[in-house]
Parts: structure tokens; C-alpha cells; sequence
């Protein structure tokens, strides 16, 4: 009887020491109840050539009779300037100048054809043709009016390409490359302007684009025991200077409240404090200006 007491004991013993134990490791599987996440500042760098208030519109000026743009309307969520079809209400000019296009004969080649008999049996045939590239120089200046200042200028050339069939005499292939010239020349030249409109969104206007950017962090957004470090985080992710500016205060109050404090709670939320206030002073401080403000 008392063996079986003493087993029943141990077996009581074990149980209440598995307890405890379960107790224990579901304590360290929630290390406080703490949660990080990530947040990002959105920012806007201005344009290397500075652009004040007073530039709100832009115009473009196609130097070229017989061409126009592609589009009516330039929108570039970078471009903080409005394109408008009267010239003296811009603020910036964009000139395009588009010289008379010219023909650069190239050496005589071949090319392969497929040829068919009455029965439907087909050959490679070798095809003498005439070559040449219809060549377009053009100019851009991106012209500050306001201060009468060049902002920035490129100049470069395209190539179209024309061929013909080959006379196989001198002056027939000269009237048969300068016909294809005068017939492939619009579309040649339309090239030409349709190549520039496109750069035009990449390149051209650069200098005078912002440049969105952010910067990426890593705080305690949930800390069940003192809720208002998740006021702070919520008030960071509206991502801008004025709710960094609530999410200081946040933490300065709390800073006040836990500062020479021993007890585990107060050094546990002394210890996120130093990287919120570090984080929302860098944001209220921040050189640029928001992307997205209230």
C-alpha cells in the first residue's frame, strides 16, 4: 500500500513538474508580446536644374513644318510642370529642331526571294537591290524663360533605311533610290519625331524631373503591455513629417514616464525608445518634403 502510495505520488509529482514545464516554454514562445514592422518614408528630391513656383508650364516647339508631336499631352508623374499649346504661357520651352532629311546612297547587296512555278514549286531566288538611309539631324534645347537660361541640349541623327530593285543601269538606279526616298521620307521623318517624343519621357527632361525615393525601417508596432508604442508606429506609417512629428511626442511622453525606472517593464519599453525617437526625428528633419502629405 505504501509503494503504491509512493507511485502514485511520483506519478503527481511528474505531472505538476510538466505543468510548470509547459507553463515555462509557452512563456518563452512570447517573448512580451512584442511585434516589429515595417514601414517606409516617402520622399521627393527636386530636379537637378532648380524650378521655383512660378514654372508651372512647359510648351514644345517643333521646329519642322511638316511634322507635329505624337501626342497631345505629356504626363510624367515626375514632371511637377503642365504642357500647354500656347507658347507664351510656358515657363519652360522645349525646342525641337528637325533638319531637311537627306539620302546617303550605301553599297548595292542582295536579298532572297521566294519564287513559285505554275505547279506551286517554290526556289530561293537571289535579288539585286539598290540601298540607302534617309538621314534626319535634329536639336533640342530645354530653355529656361523665366531666367533666360539654357537648361540642357542634346543633338544627334537617325537612319532609315530604303532599298530598291537594282537597273542595272547608272541612271535608272539613281531615279529609282530617289523615288523611294521621296516616298519613304514622311514616314522616315514621322520616325524621327515619334523617336524623340519617347526619349523625351526617358531623357530629355531629366534635369528638370523630381526624383521619388524613401527610406525603409524596422520598429515595435505592438507591445500588448504598453499600448501606445503601437499609437507611435501607426502615426510613422501615414508616412509623412506631421504624424512623425505625434509619433515624438508619443515616445518623448513615454520616455518621461519610464526613464529611471528598474522594474523589467519600464527597461523593456526603455529599450525600443531609443531607435522610435532616433527614426521620427530623422523623418520630422528630413530635407526633402513628403511624396504624399495631408
Amino acid at each position: 500500500m505504501v509503494r503504491e502510495l509512493r507511485v502514485f505520488s511520483l506519478k503527481k509529482l511528474n505531472y505538476i513538474s510538466l505543468l510548470f514545464l509547459l507553463l515555462f516554454l509557452n512563456g518563452c514562445a512570447q517573448p512580451s508580446q512584442v511585434k516589429y514592422s515595417e514601414f517606409s518614408y516617402d520622399y521627393i528630391i527636386p530636379s537637378p536644374y532648380k524650378l521655383t513656383k512660378k514654372h508651372q508650364n512647359i510648351y514644345f516647339d517643333v521646329g519642322a513644318q511638316d511634322l507635329f508631336l505624337p501626342e497631345e499631352s505629356l504626363y510624367l508623374e515626375t514632371l511637377k510642370l503642365d504642357m500647354v499649346d500656347v507658347k507664351n504661357n510656358a515657363q519652360v520651352l522645349v525646342h525641337i529642331q528637325i533638319s531637311d532629311s537627306f539620302l546617303i546612297e550605301r553599297p548595292v547587296g542582295v536579298r532572297k526571294e521566294a519564287i513559285f512555278d505554275k505547279s506551286g514549286k517554290g526556289r530561293l531566288q537571289e535579288i539585286a537591290i539598290l540601298r540607302g538611309h534617309i538621314r534626319t539631324h535634329y536639336h533640342i534645347e530645354v530653355v529656361d524663360v523665366l531666367n533666360d537660361n539654357l537648361i540642357d541640349h542634346f543633338s544627334g541623327a537617325e537612319n532609315y533605311p530604303i532599298e530598291a530593285l537594282d537597273q542595272f543601269n547608272k541612271a535608272k538606279n539613281i531615279e529609282a533610290l530617289k523615288a523611294t526616298f521621296m516616298a519613304e521620307t514622311i514616314v522616315a521623318r514621322y520616325e524621327v519625331i515619334s523617336g524623340i517624343w519617347q526619349r523625351m519621357k526617358k531623357k530629355y527632361l531629366m534635369n528638370v524631373r523630381v526624383i521619388f525615393a524613401k527610406d525603409n525601417f524596422k520598429l515595435v508596432s505592438e507591445f500588448k503591455p504598453e499600448p501606445r508604442l503601437a499609437l507611435a508606429y501607426d502615426y510613422l506609417y501615414e508616412n509623412n513629417k506631421k504624424s512623425a512629428a505625434k509619433a515624438l511626442q508619443v515616445y518623448n511622453s513615454l520616455n518621461k514616464k519610464y526613464k529611471d525606472q528598474e522594474d523589467e517593464l519600464s527597461l523593456r519599453v526603455m529599450s525600443f525608445l531609443d531607435k522610435g525617437i532616433s527614426v521620427s526625428t530623422r523623418i520630422v528633419n528630413h530635407e526633402y518634403e513628403d511624396r504624399y502629405s495631408d
